[in-house]
């Protein structure tokens, strides 16, 4: 816990004596003590201690940054009829001496509305701040003070019906401030949680007592952040000119942060003011540049030329009928001759020149289309958004389902988006024929909130552009980004907060030949229409873990987001009739030669099975079959008594008699010995049986 400034001080007393509280209509737009000078407030006040405020400790630095000095509650009273007064004011120490645009709306202040039950700050809004007076002479520039504009909130109350009368408590995240001759506001981190308690001179229950008014900071956490956005339009064919785009920005944690309060990020609340831009034209044709640069801003309404543009173009020439039509038109009141179309655009927002290159596959940089848009409003007379984009420059609608203007979102991590586009069919047979055929291809379940990871890291540069859904030209810049994220112990995070229309398609210009109805316009280049989000800012994040939900102010530079111009979508390619017929034919030739091949693969294969499988029979009478079988047991005899043939079983060399059976000059019937003695005479197989042709033993 730490002391700041005490309002224990002379001028205090005095002016919160004898104040008249002013009337109603007076009290919302000044204050008896906005005029009361920076530096007598300063050096007329005295810390708890009874320090007095010291000049010296606040030198001129050119490298510093602005911080806060101190917050000062000014005459509240628990009677709502005495608070005419009061008021919260900002003190601020400007080291650099540069001038800060005092009447810029972009000075902000950022304060809890909102308190969860454990009395911690769950929502945070911001509030505009008043100029009231700065140092001058040698501390010129040097100290500024600013009343905080109060405001009634989403809950329906204004800052002083919220505080509690007896211990008034301001949670002051951030400051945003810009000097003179800035485009965006810096997000100084001033966290701290300010407690008032008693009251001013005449403003407590006793009207006679001397003020009690006391102050006590202790340290609020806040989260700094850098914010970088980056887009994401899905690949596919030219169909109407309208092409789905997901808007994102992504910024980095500190993993203590994270490990302390959960990784699980489950809302963020940003604000943005958003805005759609006339036609921005890119030019590959000089003198169509030359002719239409100079009509940027206007609003050709109110202007006279017969130059045109024309999207969606067609230019036809039937039996000496000759029609010229367009899905739109710039500048209705040109001379437009037989043309017919439909929609109408009377505003140019920029126009750039290729230098010759086509337009079909030219580019323009979102750092070159902001410049151009700044290059025109610093010259413009009207109004401006945030004082730096003139009102010219874009049309008075936005998207359907958007807001114009200004916008405050929470999103949580449960919000999904999806983007569609027409890409070619990827079918075999389609592909293969060559038959021209799409679809609608939709890239659903996208998550609003996303921790990036080192497997996503580890992807081409193609891959990671569509897996998490950001520009290409953006993936190495992001690669950059998170490797300086890990080096410093840090996590990605990807926030996706809005889907928008981009649209893009050629354009032809009638600057050849004003009023020849036979003559086609001319093509010139493209011409496209986006949505841009300026002054964008992340409130506030939300993190879960183990059931409980922290909420931490952040604190992060807002920045425009502008993104670039890319080109139409190539047309759709057309299917060739001859093509498929040809591809066709192909295939069935491809075909009937492979049914052709398998018949007579499978042909040799059966005739190879039936050679290694065919059995040979030939008819032999049995007396040629008795005769082989014996002479082959003769020569097995031969072979196994070492060459000698044996002698016969009966004695004799001569052949066996003739068997009853008339078996004559075959082979005998097989012969077994029969047993002698109870000893085996010879091998004995088998017990012989005694019946027809068996012959019996001597």
């Amino acid at each position: 816990m730490r002391k700041i400034l005490s309002v224990l001080c002379a001028f205090f007393l005095l002016l919160g004596a004898a104040v008249n509280p002013p009337s109603q209509a007076q009290a919302e737009t000044e204050r008896e003590f906005d005029y009361v000078n920076v530096l007598d407030d300063l050096t007329g006040s005295t810390d708890a201690d009874g320090n007095a405020f010291d000049l010296s400790e606040y030198p001129y630095n050119e490298n510093g940054r602005v911080q806060l000095v101190t917050l000062i509650e000014y005459c509240y009273s628990y009677a709502a009829n005495m608070r005419g007064n009061y008021a919260v004011y900002l003190y601020f120490y400007n080291p650099t001496g540069r001038e800060i645009d005092t009447s810029s709306i972009l000075n902000v202040a950022q304060f809890a509305v909102g308190y969860n039950e454990k009395g911690s700050p769950d929502d945070y809004e911001n509030f505009e701040l008043k100029f009231c007076n700065k140092s001058t002479g040698d501390y010129n520039n040097l100290f500024y003070k600013f009343r905080v504009q109060d405001h009634e909130s989403a809950d329906g109350k204004t800052m002083a019906e919220r505080v509690n009368s007896n211990a008034r408590r301001y949670d002051l995240s951030s400051v945003e401030l810009i000097y003179k001759g800035d485009s965006l506001a810096k997000d100084y981190g001033c966290g701290g949680t300010y407690t008032y308690k008693g009251y001013a001179a005449g403003y407590g229950s006793d009207a006679d007592a001397a003020t009690t008014l006391t102050c006590e900071v202790t340290d609020l956490e806040t989260l700094d952040l850098e914010v970088i956005p980056t887009q994401y339009r899905p690949d596919g064919v030219f169909t109407d000119g309208h092409q789905d785009q997901l808007n994102s920005v992504y910024f980095a944690v500190p993993n203590d942060v994270l490990k302390k309060y959960g990784r699980q990020i489950t809302e963020i609340k940003a604000r943005w003011d958003e805005y759609k831009t006339g036609l921005l034209a890119v030019f590959d044709d000089k003198p169509a540049y030359d002719i239409f640069a100079p009509l940027v801003g206007k609003d050709m309404t109110q202007y006279a030329s017969d130059y045109m543009l024309a999207g969606l173009y067609r230019w036809t020439s039937v039996i000496g009928e000759v029609r010229h039509q367009a899905g739109w038109i710039y500048n209705e009141n040109g001379d437009r001759g037989v043309l017919t179309y439909g929609d109408v655009y009377n505003l140019l927002t920029a126009a750039f020149y290729t230098n010759g290159a086509p337009a079909d596959t030219y580019s323009i940089t979102s750092e070159r289309m902001e410049r151009a848009l700044k290059e025109y409003s610093e010259t413009a007379d009207g109004d401006k958004i945030n004082g730096t984009y003139s009102t010219d420059l874009f049309v008075d609608y936005v998207d359907e389902g958007h807001e114009r203007g200004e916008n405050v979102r929470t999103i949580d991590s449960e919000t999904k988006y999806s983007l569609t586009a027409e890409v070619l069919n990827k079918n075999f047979w389609y592909k293969f024929l060559g038959i021209k055929d799409y679809e609608s291809a939709t890239y659903s379940n996208i998550k609003a909130i996303e921790e990036v990871t080192d497997k996503q890291l580890k992807l081409s540069d193609e891959s990671l552009s569509k897996n998490l859904y950001i520009d290409p030209d953006d993936v190495s810049g992001f690669r950059q980004y998170c490797q300086a994220a890990e080096d410093t112990d840090k996590t990605v995070f990807i926030f996706r907060y809005s889907v928008t229309d981009y649209y893009a398609t050629s354009i032809v210009s009638n600057i050849s030949e004003v009023n020849e109805s036979t003559v086609p316009w001319q093509e010139c280049g493209y011409a496209a229409q986006q949505t841009v989000f300026l002054n964008f800012r992340i409130i506030q994040l939300k993190f879960y873990k183990d059931g409980v939900y922290t909420v931490i102010a952040a604190v992060n530079d807002p920045i425009d987001i502008i993104p670039g111009v890319t080109p139409p979508l190539p047309d759709a390619e057309q299917t060739n009739p001859l093509e498929v017929i040809l591809r066709l034919l192909l295939m069935l030739g491809i075909l009937f030669l492979a049914v052709i091949a398998v018949y007579l693969i499978i042909k040799i294969i059966i005739s190879a099975v039936s050679s290694r499988q065919k059995i040979s029979v030939e008819y032999k009478p049995p007396s040629e079959k008795i005769s082989e079988i014996k002479t082959k047991e003769i020569e097995r005899e031969v072979k196994a008594n070492g060459g000698k043939k044996m002698p016969s079983k009966t004695g004799g060399s001569k052949s066996a008699p003739r068997s009853k059976t008339g078996n004559t000059g075959g082979k005998a019937p097989k012969q077994n010995t029969v047993a002698r003695g109870g000893k085996a005479d010879g091998k004995t197989k088998s017990t012989p049986k005694t019946g027809k042709n068996i012959r019996k033993g001597s």
